[in-house]
């Protein structure tokens, strides 16, 4: 009877370590998704100032727009 029990208790146990697993992927590809929005972000920003310092020193064709 006891044998049992310790089954039981050693497979709640691997069920919460298979959970916890879950969770910590998910939360590892929303931090992932984050950083490559971030990026994206950030890119955007680098062309629209590089455009902006373009017309600015007189290169406009360089950067023009279609």
């Amino acid at each position: 009877m006891n044998k049992i029990e310790l089954n039981d208790r050693l497979q709640i146990l691997g069920m919460f370590g298979v959970i916890a697993s879950l969770l910590f992927v998910g939360l590892e590809m929303r931090q992932s998704q984050q950083i490559a929005l971030a990026g994206q972000v950030q890119a955007r920003a680098e062309m629209l100032t590089n455009r902006t310092l373009a017309l600015m020193e007189g290169e406009a064709d360089t950067y023009a727009v279609l």
